[in-house]
């Protein structure tokens, strides 16, 4: 037993980065395709803003979801469950519509899917970060980490339903372009966080961030 489980961890990492890379492969030629058909225009409007500001959104949330699962599989060590192997195609399947709904027609599923995304990628990084702290190769970094209560997810469950709100405003109101620009804008900064937490989070891991003694 213990050497099946010795060997699922050591095929998880190739296995798992080799089905994101064919995943976000396939979404970056889908989006790439989906940006030369909507005709960016290059004027000062909050359509033009808006369309230029989803695009950047979009982009960057594909980033994310790589670099999330590539950094954890490069800084800790699991015995994989069925979710590993099962997750990835749901968040393809999200980046796919996510991509797809790119366009002020369907701002709405815009805002849908990328708060699926969150939720979803929320929910499997604290099941991974649950199965690593079960397994004493990662003992060094989680010594120093409370498991996770409660109030550790506020953050994620209020990003998750201010991007809900946003998608529900702008399918109550789509002509409203000032809204939905707004709202894009609001999507790329939560994004941008996301990208500067896990840096932060892998010099933290690697153990970079050394706090400096006050002087003497």
């Amino acid at each position: 037993m213990e050497s099946m489980r010795s060997r699922a961890k050591q095929h998880l990492p190739h296995v798992l980065l080799t089905l994101l890379s064919i995943i976000q492969a396939l979404a970056l030629e889908l989006f790439w395709a989906e940006v030369n058909e909507l005709g960016l225009p290059f004027e000062w409007s909050w359509l033009a803003i808006g369309l230029w500001t989803q695009v950047a959104a979009t982009f960057l949330g594909i980033l994310v979801i790589w670099v999330v699962y590539a950094t954890t599989v490069m800084r800790f060590s699991w015995v994989p469950g069925i979710s590993d192997s099962v997750v990835p195609f749901f968040v393809g399947l999200l980046q796919f519509i996510l991509i797809e709904s790119l366009g002020p027609g369907s701002a709405g599923v815009w805002f849908y899917s990328l708060a699926a995304v969150f939720a979803v990628m929320h929910g499997e990084t604290h099941l991974i970060m649950r199965r690593a702290r079960r397994d004493p190769d990662n003992a060094e970094f989680f010594e120093q980490i409370a498991p996770a209560t409660l109030r550790d997810f506020r953050v994620p469950a209020v990003m998750v339903l201010c991007v809900l709100a946003m998608g529900v405003f702008v399918s109550v109101r789509p002509e409203d372009q000032m809204a939905a620009g707004i709202g894009f804008l609001v999507s790329l900064l939560i994004l941008v966080w996301h990208m500067v937490f896990m840096g932060m989070f892998w010099k933290r891991t690697m153990g970079e961030l050394v706090e400096t003694p006050p002087p003497e």
